[in-house]
């Protein structure tokens, strides 16, 4: 049958040229029987359609057929559907009226088209006749090049009375099913079996595809797949395509990278891990790993009269640290964050899921601003930072503000307040407030037994912290009583000889190397690996308790309402609560808890778990991180990022960001892959194209992984601001072509061909003709002169770089850079517009069929999906096309009702190219007219230099964006936003302004070389 398929579409070609034939002939001959009828000529009837065998893949009748059985009995429908396009998600709920149906599985199957009818021998055809036959021959002509596909609907059913299945989503219809008996009750036959065995192969591939196409966590499908196999005896399948391989030492940075930033991919790993667990492991414990062993830093000295801002003399050495400034800077990046969907993190794409981590952290810390502070915060705080010693926001981080105040008393008095508040605000949640003594001090701490709350307060002279951790908390206190603080160390001290105070940054962070190696210690690499793996139990608890409760009447069990129910009802494995530190997953005031660490999003800070052995497997495996770092990392660079903020003087309405970001001091042996592709700094640019909309430029060296030597160049690249072509899919290299082909741009090189002669399928064209010209297989032109070469699809573009682009000398020197227009109003917009809406509107559908596999799958009633599915991810639902989702009830009374989202009722004329096409074509949608790319709303170009200098590596430059909208917290007594200053600073030579040695110097060989002229050619 997949042959015939293969076959036809082959074919494809010829019978559209056929059916474009036969059409006309159609239209004609419809002509001649309009103009004909009048005179009289009787019409012949035609005989009905042929209906065919019942067997998938030869015709296009339904057909059905269940099976009784104990306690499930299993169903198969086939039917025809209609014409679903690869690259479509189907989204389609089978349902019943009587709750009848479970864990159903749909697909869609290529069906053989229909033979053309033959004709009876006799009397020569009537007009009407003769035009009904061509009706039928395009019509059939158009079923052999893609006949309709076959839905294939699978399920577990209960009873043994006639079965309603109501079909919903984006085929609406019904099926009415008479189960048969075919055996006992204990052995139902080899009928049963067969389509057991097509429904379980049907449910994996479906939860397959649903994993690939969906933007939220897999863990409904990983549970699904692993209780159903281990409940029917079926091996568990791996739902991921390329599932990792068996682990390897440690090669690079990126396992360690995972693990800190707890990404999908690791996360699902850890719950088929937890489920997969042994009864009873070898938890053989052994003493913690030493951690690497790490080479210190030798920055350059400073001088010893540096100004140092005061509060960093209070923070820990191992901390991360972003100070403000002032309070008024805080507020502006809260605006910031608030205004562009409620977090930093989505300034350039919305997701699916918002963790709404800024709203976690305020809870946890009872730091929530409110109307009195943001009104006279600035005048009782003088300065303030965030520190902490992790990121991590979404699951409970290590992390503190400290502010600086000019009275601490009435800051205090605030605060206090508040906490105050807090009491009364979460009863709840059991809030209390204690005072305790930590190193010999009294600290208040506001909690919740299940850390939602989790706020320390201490004080210590003008400063006061407010933090979730006790460890940073007792580091706080130390660094007052005259432990090394930030301010001690070298590496800060030349980082502020770098960033000097003058500056005035509105946002300063310094990342140093103790906050690196803190991070990839055994303490938090274990720990982590640990709280993921909690994380992933209360889950795995949550999805088994919904299954247990959904099978409550079918299996006749009692509501599982403790982990050993649900073990022993088969619906988690009997290791489950088998863990090595000894916590317990627990239900507390209806939700399940970590009994050592909390709720889910608010765990126990990492820096206050207490560490004291690990299993021999935990050891194993962090000294192969170590020795990794020891001989291959050796040193963790300090990172140190700084914000300014300008008006731009032509456009009021916006604002210049100032960004400046240092690794320094730099250990440049690590970087050795980044050292072999950067060729030495460059005060030469070549000038470019002024109708460029984005273009960027690089400085690469000859050396290349592809062993093949050249000489040092310059690359440099450039986009039009011209109307693309619509991007197609980009699957293949073919596809990828067709996608490069789109758009409008260019690349070149000089003063050497470079990367350029060494492209491969022959890219980099053949011998030039006398002008220079030569052209490629794929249609890829190519121009060589005056040490130029210059490659693009589109010849025009290469004619206008021809006459243009000439070397130039700049003031500073870079490896790289880039400048990119304004993009909102531009015709090249229209191109991201389209792949950001194809990536969202893929990312708002998931989030749909999400709800769909809570509806039909963990049979929750429709209205209480949404809030199921985000107790489950712990995450809000949002729609990333700016919609709002919500329950359609349908258009008759005996619908079942189903989500929607605004987003999508307001595009569903567009978001397809092909509406007669089932289900949601992603690589085809096209957006709507208003539809834009979250950033294209507020960014407004941007200039970026990249330059490696010998003790930092610096990229420095500017970005615009429309200016935030007027808050409370920026006005001031006359209502106004205050003013910001003009930018008076030439950003480039930032990196050379204070060490003038640094500044790179033209090799000979490139002040020997003649600079080529412009020419006009």
């Amino acid at each position: 049958m997949l042959a015939g398929c293969r076959q036809r579409i082959s074919k494809k070609n010829q019978s559209l040229q056929m059916v474009n034939k036969l059409g006309r002939i159609y239209l004609l001959l419809s002509l001649c029987v309009v103009l004909v009828a009048p005179i009289g000529i009787p019409f012949s009837s035609t005989c009905s359609a042929q209906q065919n065998g019942p067997q998938p893949g030869v015709s296009y009748s339904q057909y059905t057929e269940a099976v009784t059985g104990t306690p499930y009995g299993v169903a198969r429908i086939y039917w025809p559907a209609g014409q679903v396009t690869p690259n479509s998600s189907v989204r389609l709920i089978v349902s019943n009226p009587e709750s009848r149906i479970f864990f159903p599985a749909v697909d869609t199957i290529p069906s053989e088209p229909k033979q053309p009818e033959k004709q009876p021998v006799g009397d020569r055809p009537r007009i009407a006749a003769l035009v009904q036959r061509i009706r039928q021959a395009v019509n059939a002509a158009k079923d052999q090049i893609d006949p309709p596909e076959l839905l294939r609907i699978q399920f577990l059913f209960t009873g043994t009375n006639p079965l309603k299945v109501v079909l919903s989503g984006d085929v609406e219809h019904q099926f009415e099913i008479t189960p048969i008996t075919t055996g006992a009750a204990n052995n139902p036959g080899p009928k049963y079996a067969d389509l057991h065995r097509s429904w379980w192969d049907g449910y994996v591939a479906q939860l397959q595809k649903q994993v690939e196409r969906s933007d939220y966590p897999s863990i409904i499908e990983n549970y699904l797949v692993y209780m159903l196999g281990n409940r029917f005896g079926f091996p568990t399948p791996n739902l991921v395509k390329d599932p990792k391989t068996k682990k390897k030492p440690q090669t690079d940075p990126l396992p360690t990278i995972e693990l800190i930033a707890g990404i999908e991919s690791l996360r699902a790993e850890l719950h088929r891990e937890t489920l997969a667990q042994p009864r009873d492991p070898n938890y053989d414990p052994t003493a913690i790993p030493l951690a690497p062993k790490w080479l210190d830093h030798h920055p350059p000295a400073v001088p010893v009269d540096l100004p140092i801002e005061k509060i960093a003399t209070h923070v820990p050495s191992e901390c991360f640290y972003v100070r403000f400034g002032s309070f008024a800077n805080f507020m502006w990046f809260k605006d910031f964050g608030n205004s562009r969907g409620g977090d930093v993190a989505q300034l350039a794409i919305i997701r699916g899921l918002n963790y709404r981590t800024n709203v976690r952290l305020e809870r946890m810390l009872n730091t929530k601003t409110t109307v009195i502070g943001k009104l006279f915060g600035d005048s009782i705080i003088s300065d303030m930072a965030i520190i902490g010693q992790d990121l991590y926001l979404q699951d409970g981080p290590s992390m503190g503000v400290l502010f600086e105040a000019k009275n601490i008393a009435l800051l205090r008095s605030s605060m206090q307040n508040d906490r105050n508040a807090a009491i009364k605000q979460y009863p709840d949640l059991g809030a209390k407030l204690d005072t305790l003594e930590v190193k010999g001090k009294k600290v208040s701490l506001l909690s919740t037994p299940d850390n939602q709350i989790r706020s320390f307060m201490v004080e210590d002279g003008n400063y006061l912290l407010i933090t979730s951790s006790r460890k940073i908390a007792e580091r706080f206190l130390e660094v007052s009583n005259g432990a090394p603080s930030l301010a001690d160390s070298p590496s800060f001290r030349f980082a502020r000889l770098t960033m000097p105070l003058s500056s005035e940054y509105s946002i300063f962070a310094y990342l140093s190397s103790e906050f690196f190696r803190n991070l990839v210690s055994p303490q938090y690499q274990i720990e982590l690996r640990r709280r993921l793996k909690a994380i992933a139990s209360i889950e795995l608890a949550e999805i088994a308790t919904q299954v247990a409760k959904a099978e409550e009447k079918v299996l006749s069990n009692t509501y599982a309402k403790s982990i050993e129910d649900l073990v022993a009802g088969g619906y988690l494995p009997p290791s489950f609560q088998d863990r090595f530190d000894g916590s317990q997953t627990l239900k507390y005031r209806g939700s399940w808890h970590d009994s050592l660490r909390g709720a889910r999003g608010s765990f126990l800070p990492i820096a206050d778990v207490e560490l004291q052995d690990c299993t021999r497997e935990e050891a194993a495996a962090y000294i192969d991180q170590a020795s990794f770092y020891a001989t291959k990392w050796q040193q963790t660079d300090p990172l140190m990022v700084g914000i300014r903020r300008f008006t731009d003087e032509q456009l009021p309405n916006v604002e210049k960001l100032v960004i400046e970001g240092y690794i320094a001091p730099l250990g440049r042996e690590k970087y050795g892959w980044l050292s072999s592709m950067l060729g030495a700094p460059r005060q030469t640019t070549i000038e470019l194209p002024p109708d460029d909309i984005i273009h960027l430029q690089g400085s690469l060296s000859g050396e290349s992984p592809l062993g093949r030597q050249a000489l040092d160049h310059l690359l440099f690249a450039g986009i039009k601001d011209l109307v693309p072509p619509i991007p197609g899919e980009t699957k293949g290299l073919l596809a990828t072509l067709r996608l490069l082909k789109s758009i409008p741009g260019y690349v070149g090189t000089w003063p050497s061909p470079g990367y350029l002669d060494r492209l491969p399928f022959g890219l980099g064209g053949g011998i030039p003709d006398a002008y220079g010209y030569s052209r490629t297989l794929f249609g890829l032109w190519r121009w060589q002169g005056s040490g130029f070469s210059i490659i693009s699809f589109d010849r025009s573009i290469v004619d206008q770089c021809v006459s243009m682009v000439r070397p130039v000398e700049e003031e500073d020197f870079a490896q790289a850079r880039l400048q990119i227009g304004d993009l909102k109003n531009s015709r090249v917009a229209s191109f991201f517009n389209i792949l950001s809406y194809r990536r969202a509107a893929q990312a708002s559908r998931g989030n749909l069929m999400l709800l769909d596999v809570i509806q039909s799958q963990l049979q929750i009633a429709p209205e209480d999906s949404l809030k199921v599915a985000e107790s489950l991810l712990d995450a809000k639902l949002q729609c990333s096309l700016g919609g709002k989702y919500e329950l359609f009830s349908g258009k008759k009374a005996t619908d079942r009702p189903s989500w929607t989202s605004t987003a999508w009722a307001n595009s569903i004329a567009a978001y397809s190219r092909n509406p007669g096409m089932i289900g949601f074509d992603n690589e085809h949608a096209m957006p709507t007219a208003n539809y834009r790319v979250p950033w294209l709303e507020w960014f407004r170009g941007a200039h970026l230099h990249l330059t490696q200098l010998p003790e930092r590596l610096v990229l420095v430059g500017s970005v615009s964006m429309e200016r935030l909208a007027p808050t409370e917290t920026e006005s001031t007594d006359e209502g106004k936003q205050p003013e910001l200053p003009k930018m008076n600073l030439d950003v480039f030579s930032l990196p050379f302004q204070f060490f003038q040695g640094d500044k790179p110097k033209a090799g000979k060989q490139e002040e020997e070389k003649p600079k080529p002229q412009r020419r006009d050619f």
